[in-house]
């Protein structure tokens, strides 16, 4: 229930019904297809909404999200009852809502209790033998953004892709404008100047010279970049490239350059003197594995910053800090929740020495099933009953045969149905719901 871009939905023997982020009909979100209209008609209509539109909805954006979030509850209640499941899992999506878009911890707060409540109604209703409560992070307050990919820029290792003006000679005068005012012309003596560029340059009409350009970016950064750059960075010509928390590396970079790239992002301090970063970690001690290709170079531990990440250049002034970020005035902190209860766990309190990771392992051996000997994550023993232990150890078993390893074997199942890739518009409203996220700019 409400498990994030579950697309597209795959048979199986219980029901999927999804929330946001949602890039085309509600139908293909939904297992079986004709799962809603019942609902709809016992609960009312269901409207998950997407944050771009909360983001423009003032405060309107909770009482929308809470309904939303009893929606799931309810029907999760109703079709565990009908289907007689075995497991049920489910997002309760509201906490993070409110962590980004709530201007206190106040509303924060409010999320958590409306969440409780929304989970008393399950455990009520379901009665279940066990349960895992988890969340990935925790909630912390914001200054404002950093521009991590502009001060990549600043440091000579990524290249922002041009732009192309609409209005050549409109956009250069409103440059030329923008630079001689930061240069002190006024007047007669302004135009003159400017009118005299122009005329040079043919009205915009063509690239402008490598030094003109250095000169007007020094005197009018943030209007430069607005004329100059569309917003993305040029893959193939830039070294480095921020997406969320993580650097990657053209390969074409020199092998010692993320060293370099790491000693200068932990030396980088916000104007309150702060670290921005209070790590930044090699790949290597974070992932392994014969993917490690596709790892990126750094990774950035912004957990206890106080500002949030953005990705494109700041177009409103020569700072990488800009502080208040409208409407988004929080991100994740390290510390999440892991509460375990039921009558195959110990009781007790133990400080939890665990992974992500290890929460499927955990479930699989809960449910009889033994996890994938290649799996990362253990099954967390700790915190389960002896006596259940004992009876049955976890075991592993060998993994399922990769697609390549496949290929050529007429019994293995044929991977998913090609239709299922996004079109050109369902890409670009993917887009539109991660950048309102915060994931790309």
């Amino acid at each position: 229930m409400n498990i994030p871009l579950t697309f597209p939905t795959q048979p199986l023997d219980g029901f999927v019904l999804c929330g946001y982020p949602l890039i085309d009909p509600l139908r293909r979100y939904l297992y079986p297809p004709n799962l809603l209209p019942g609902l709809e008609a016992e609960l009312g209509p269901y409207e998950p909404g997407h944050l771009e539109g909360m983001l423009a909805n003032g405060e309107g954006w909770y009482a929308a999200d809470e309904r939303t979030q009893a929606f799931q509850v309810a029907a999760a209640i109703r079709l565990s009852a009908q289907l007689e499941l075995d497991v049920l899992v489910i997002n309760l999506m509201l906490p993070d809502h409110a962590n980004h878009l709530a201007p206190d911890m106040a509303g924060v707060q409010r999320a958590y209790a409306d969440s409780d409540r929304h989970l008393g109604q399950l455990l009520d209703a379901l009665q279940p033998l066990n349960v895992m409560l988890i969340s990935d992070h925790g909630s912390r307050r914001i200054q404002g953004k950093f521009y991590i990919n502009q001060w990549l820029y600043d440091q000579g290792l990524l290249t922002w892709a041009p732009r192309t003006p609409t209005d050549p000679a409109g956009d250069l005068n409103w440059l030329l404008v923008q630079a001689g005012q930061q240069a002190g012309l006024r007047g007669p003596l302004e135009r003159v100047v400017r009118n005299g560029l122009r005329r040079a340059l043919r009205a915009g009409n063509g690239p402008l010279p490598a030094w003109l350009a250095r000169r007007l970016e020094q005197l009018a950064p943030a209007a430069y970049r607005a004329y100059a750059f569309d917003g993305q960075a040029d893959w193939g010509r830039s070294q480095f490239m921020s997406f969320g928390s993580l650097i990657y590396a053209n390969p074409a970079a020199a092998a010692d350059a993320a060293a370099d790239v790491q000693a200068r992002l932990l030396a980088l301090t916000d104007p309150g003197g702060k670290p921005v970063f209070q790590a930044v970690l090699p790949a290597g001690q974070l992932y392994h594995g014969p993917q490690m290709a596709q790892a990126p170079a750094l990774i950035l531990d912004t957990f206890s910053s106080d500002w949030s990440l953005a990705f494109g250049p700041n177009y409103r002034s020569a700072s990488y800090f800009e502080r208040g970020s409208g409407a988004w005035n929080g991100e994740h902190s390290r510390d999440g929740i892991f509460v375990f209860s039921g009558a195959d766990f110990s009781p007790g309190e133990n400080m939890l020495a665990a992974d992500l990771a290890d929460i499927p392992a955990t479930v699989l051996y809960l449910m009889d099933a033994a996890r994938p000997a290649d799996y990362d994550g253990r099954v967390l023993q700790e915190f389960l009953a002896p006596a259940l232990l004992a009876q049955r150890p976890p075991s592993a078993q060998p993994t399922a045969a990769t697609p390549a390893e496949k290929q050529g074997d007429p019994a293995a199942p044929p991977d998913a149905d090609a239709s299922a890739d996004l079109t050109p518009e369902q890409e670009a409203l993917m887009a539109q719901q991660l950048r309102a996220l915060g994931y790309v700019d």
